[in-house]
């Protein structure tokens, strides 16, 4: 009766796979649902993920990548997705991409 109260539950963390990838390469060609391809990160944003999302990881460099699936089976901890890229970032790298083919 004068004991805690029990903690709320969190919900589960959305768990993202991605690959990395540069924002002007295309994303590989993978069924969503096997859970063994991709690197798994937790998606911390408002906005829900989407297959295809382009996105900038949390680590020193801003490393980018593509989501392409949900869920996994690892079981360790997960860093999370940062931030999803920006129009301009995009913009900006079909620029260079597009300048580096000619």
């Amino acid at each position: 009766m004068f004991g805690r109260k029990p903690k709320p539950k969190q919900p589960a963390p959305i768990v993202v796979r991605i690959a990395y990838r540069e924002f002007h390469e295309p994303a590989p060609n993978w069924a969503a649902h096997d859970l063994d391809r991709g690197y798994a990160y937790t998606w911390p944003l408002s906005t829900p993920p989407a297959i295809g999302d382009r996105i900038v990881l949390e680590t020193a460099g801003g490393a980018k990548g593509v989501v392409v699936g949900f869920g996994t089976n690892y079981r360790g901890s997960l860093l999370a997705v940062h931030a999803l890229a920006t129009p301009r970032q995009l913009a900006a790298a079909a620029r260079r991409a597009a300048k580096e083919a000619r």
